[in-house]
């Protein structure tokens, strides 16, 4: 992911009100460095880094900052997509299986040739150690760490700590770099516990405020969207500012529910969160629906729950058709040392392969609705 955009840059001198000048011409993109060749001016850091250009020993003049940020921008969305969608899986309720749903969705939508960003927002940090092998930190409270990136060169990228974490989007300097993963077309930005939990735990007003809109800001990067064609968020299970950051980013959202009343109660939190996020945005957030997870059918009492909601006058129309039952083989998947490595590589004969395959059909058709 650390493709270089190669700008090359005249400085013309001038005289008079009109002053000098910047010319610019620009080949390749890449999301996570800028590098402008020709009298050294340099973009260096992880998407949403702060900028710094020097020509030779000399700074540029702000304006002419302005000025290069602006080109490169351009010329990186002349060649993006505009329509980059991002699906938050959300819910107030902890255990409903949001990392489960998360990894068939970021998976489900790179098989079909789609570039996807998968970002994990959860403290614990399930989804992450799915698809790293995050590193061992005694000094960190939850005893792992993001790994070093493997793309980092401690030569050429000395102004870089090597790795990085979704929590890089809202605090530090290095800005966020996504990681590859062994599946095809998908990258992530994995969590980093203690930092997360750090962003959530932020009370002032004016603070929280920037933390809702960051993420938001950071998605509509150029480099960001044109890097990818979806971005799947794994929420941790709260209202907090995280979760308000995902929702306030997001163009759809998907809330999986047990069918236990403390779960569906969790989905009319949600709900009013969505509802409060829609009043101030022209371009509205688009539900993709409630989708029953961990469902046993065989049981009366989840499948009198599943009758309720199908019943009420809010959740009812939100009802997925399709549901995933408790199969081992979801868990089994999310092992780091799982055979096959995705349930969407099981035989086709498969339960869980058949759930899998039956969900993402009804998601493709509520997003293009």
């Amino acid at each position: 992911m650390s493709r270089v955009v190669t700008v090359n840059v005249s400085i013309v001198s001038g005289t008079g009100s009109g002053g000098g000048g910047v010319a610019m011409t620009a080949a390749g993109r890449g999301p996570r460095f800028f590098r402008v060749s020709m009298n050294s001016v340099t973009y260096r850091g992880g998407v949403g880094s702060a900028v710094s250009f020097m020509v030779g020993p000399v700074q540029l003049h702000p304006l002419c900052i302005a000025y290069i940020v602006r080109v490169m921008h351009r010329l990186c969305m002349s060649h993006g997509d505009e329509c980059m969608e991002v699906v938050s899986v959300c819910q107030n309720k902890g255990g409903t299986g949001k990392t489960t749903v998360s990894r068939l969705l970021a998976e489900g939508f790179a098989r079909s040739g789609r570039r996807v960003l998968l970002i994990d927002f959860d403290p614990q940090c399930n989804l992450s150690q799915r698809y790293l092998a995050m590193r061992l930190d005694p000094m960190s409270a939850d005893g792992i760490a993001p790994p070093i990136h493997p793309e980092y060169d401690p030569v050429e990228d000395g102004d870089w700590s090597g790795s990085s974490s979704s929590a890089g989007i809202f605090v530090g300097s290095e800005g966020a770099t996504p990681y590859p993963t062994r599946i095809e077309n998908m990258w992530i930005l994995p969590g980093d516990g203690e930092q997360l939990r750090r962003i959530e735990l932020v009370t002032a007003d004016d603070v929280k405020a920037q933390v809702h809109d960051r993420l938001a800001t950071w998605m509509a990067l150029p480099d960001v969207r044109e890097a990818f064609d979806i971005v799947v968020l794994d929420t941790a299970p709260s209202k907090g500012p995280l979760a308000v950051a995902a929702m306030r980013s997001a163009t759809h959202i998907l809330m999986p529910s047990e069918m236990e009343t403390q779960s569906v109660e969790g989905l009319r939190g949600m709900l009013a969160l969505w509802r409060r996020e829609n009043r101030a945005r022209s371009a509205k957030i688009k539900i993709i629906g409630i989708l029953p997870n961990k469902f046993r059918r065989q049981t009366n009492l989840q499948a009198g729950i599943f009758q309720s909601m199908r019943n009420d006058e809010t959740l009812g129309p939100l009802v997925a058709p399709c549901s995933l039952g408790l199969r081992s083989s979801f868990a089994e998947a999310d092992h780091p040392d799982a055979v096959p490595k995705s349930v969407f590589s099981l035989p086709e004969s498969n339960e869980a392969r058949a759930e899998a395959e039956a969900v993402m059909a009804w998601v493709e058709e509520r997003m293009r609705s």
